[in-house]
């Protein structure tokens, strides 16, 4: 609590302290406050377990003075029922995966009930006519395609993860120089995340990131080449956005070699997406999604415990292979369907994700979804059994 306190004080401090200038000024205040109750269905007699509920309040506060930004965004969740009991689910959520500076704090658990806040977003930008300079915990995006990106060296994201749109950041130093509208080159750095429980609070300095990526246009294609230095292993990609006859067509591949090759495991390894968009004449947008996922171990599969961890950019998949597929239907101005699929070969697992969204107001949304596991009985996955929730979101 005390560090909670800190932070948000001296993010109060900070931005009264640019307020003596309220003619330039410009500060923004925004969010949403949503709730859904969430139900687990036993696959084997389609019995309910107990209901766990979900109260989240997110904040995105931007204070902008000059050529300066700051920008702190705030994430609290109220839990009650099975999960919140759960001790290894109170462990998920104290971990800072964002990085080596712990903003993530389990306010209060008693019985079912537990309260948890984090800081995901808390930086500054210094912004110049042909450059822009961002510290302090951000998200630094690379990735290109949907969902799985080889790319994003620095803050990859769960698939399953279905409340988080934000998606993590990462404590880092970027540098941006802007050479034309269509042209630019970073360089972002991220100290070593603590990735060990026995070492709470170190700086892993080997599992740092720091890297390099110049885009550019070229015959109508977005690209960009990455290449650095990821969690003491060499990396080097190449990624792509445009067109291919009537359909997007988007990849990235990535290539990661040990800087000390550990004996008996391979000392490098590829991972690559390619995806392809069309837009049909009825109003749905279908997208197609390969990925190819050079594992140098057996790893570990999909599983209740791992489904919301973001995977890492040299290990993106939770199999060799995997097809996405996601269509969605605009039924009308205020109503869409969408279906997500995702196949993976080796663990014959195959997932579906239907949701359906109402517009109930011009701030006020309803969402229904479902998670659905399709795998053989001995697999871990299938104690989770299937999910439904009802999002209703109020945004401010």
């Amino acid at each position: 609590m005390k560090k909670f306190a800190t932070v948000i004080f001296s993010l109060i401090s900070f931005t009264l302290g640019m307020s003596t200038h309220p003619a330039t000024a410009q500060p923004s205040l925004q969010g949403y406050v949503r709730y859904f109750p969430l139900l687990s269905m036993d696959r084997r007699d389609f019995s309910f377990s107990p209901v766990n509920h979900t109260i989240h309040n997110r904040i995105n506060f931007s204070y902008s003075h000059s050529f300066i930004r700051v920008y702190a965004g705030q994430r609290t969740r109220l839990f009650s029922g099975p999960n919140a009991s759960n001790p290894f689910f109170k462990a998920f959520l104290e971990n800072d995966l964002n990085g080596p500076i712990d903003m993530s704090f389990v306010l209060h658990q008693r019985g079912d009930f537990l309260a948890h806040t984090i800081t995901d977003r808390f930086y500054l930008d210094f912004m110049g006519d042909t450059w822009q300079l961002s510290i302090g915990r951000q998200r630094i995006n690379w990735g290109i395609n949907l969902a799985t990106n080889p790319q994003d060296l620095f803050n990859n994201y769960s698939f399953f993860d279905f409340d988080y749109p934000e998606r993590p950041g990462a404590d880092a130093i970027r540098v941006q120089r802007f050479l034309s509208p269509t042209s630019r080159i970073e360089v972002a750095a991220a100290p070593g995340r603590k990735r060990s429980a026995a070492t709470p609070g170190r700086w892993e300095v080997q599992n740092s990131v720091l890297a390099a990526l110049w885009a550019f246009n070229s015959n109508g294609y977005d690209v960009q080449l990455t290449a650095g230095y990821f969690r003491h292993r060499w990396h080097g990609g190449i990624g792509w956005a445009g067109h291919l006859w009537n359909a997007g067509f988007k990849g990235e591949i990535s290539y990661f070699h040990d800087i000390e090759p550990l004996q008996g495991v391979r000392p490098g390894n590829i991972t690559a997406t390619i995806s392809a968009d069309y837009s049909f004449e009825n109003g749905v947008f279908l997208t197609l999604e390969t990925t190819f996922n050079q594992r140098r171990s057996s790893g570990g599969g999909l599983n209740p415990l791992t489904a919301l961890i973001p995977r890492s950019a040299d290990d993106v998949a939770f199999s060799q292979w995997q097809v996405l597929a996601v269509a969605t239907y605009p039924i009308s101005p205020v109503q869409s369907f969408t279906l997500s699929g995702i196949w993976l070969p080796e663990e014959k697992l195959l997932f579906a994700g239907p949701s359906y969204v109402y517009s109930v107001w011009k701030n006020v949304d309803i969402n229904c979804l479902a998670q659905l596991f399709f795998a053989p009985k001995d697999n871990p996955i299938n104690a989770a059994g299937y999910t439904l929730a009802l999002l209703a979101t109020w945004s401010f």
